[in-house]
């Protein structure tokens, strides 16, 4: 077995426990990374860009990206409002990059999440209807953010996958409890039911975003696949 060389290593985070849970290349070469942080995480230790976030004591979720050198370029914090307990998190489960450099991360948050201000200089804030609710954000290559929705019910929601496809659309799959409603107050909103314990579906693709666009989750259609804990 070859061993191949490493061009670089690099560490994120802090005293407390830290995970990066996706991480994915650009098509320019840079490395976008996300995942969840708590109390206080420096990125780019060192670096021009080096940024530090600390928690209001849950798990903060983060985005960030590298040049393909291995320099912090920008990050972002999710932060969670309000958190007591440190199980109150906001935890990107994954992400995706398109052709145009658009990232799109995905995952699960507990009470109200700030994902910072957008393009416009609006605050983006997510609020759970109970229990885990699913996100989706979506930032620029440069780390501006264009928008945030959520999809979930008064049960856990949890999107573990996102993919954009060819035609730049893209493709959410996720797991649920009771009930879950995706699109809400959109004109193809789609409410879910699991008859067990814990379902999955699969969103067809939602728009993405483009330059002063904020994204949708307005889903073509969303489909339930029968759970391990389903009736």
């Amino acid at each position: 077995m070859t061993v191949q060389s490493t061009p670089w290593a690099l560490r994120i985070g802090g005293t407390a426990p830290d995970y990066a849970n996706s991480a994915a290349i650009a098509p320019d070469g840079s490395v976008v990374v996300a995942g969840v942080f708590r109390e206080t995480a420096t990125f780019g230790e060192r670096d021009p860009n080096e940024t530090s976030f600390t928690t209001g004591g849950g798990g903060d979720g983060f985005v960030a990206r590298y040049t393909p050198d291995g320099e912090l370029l920008w990050a972002r914090a999710m932060a969670v409002e309000g958190a007591s307990d440190p199980n109150d998190t906001c935890e990107p489960r994954d992400l995706t990059v398109a052709d145009d450099g658009t990232i799109f991360v995905a995952g699960a948050f507990d009470l109200t999440v700030d994902f910072g201000l957008d393009e416009g200089g609006s605050p983006v804030t997510l609020t759970s209807t109970g229990g885990q609710d699913a996100f989706m954000a979506a930032y620029s290559a440069d780390g501006v953010l264009y928008g945030a929705k959520r999809a979930g019910g008064t049960a856990s929601a949890v999107v573990e996958a996102i993919h954009v496809l060819t035609d730049g659309s893209v493709l959410i799959a996720r797991c649920f409890r009771d009930e879950a409603t995706f699109g809400p107050g959109e004109p193809n909103q789609t409410v879910l039911t699991s008859p067990g314990a814990i379902d999955w579906d699969v969103s067809s693709p939602v728009t993405r975003p483009t330059a002063r666009s904020s994204p949708s989750s307005r889903p073509a259609a969303a489909r339930r696949v029968k759970g391990p804990e389903s009736a």
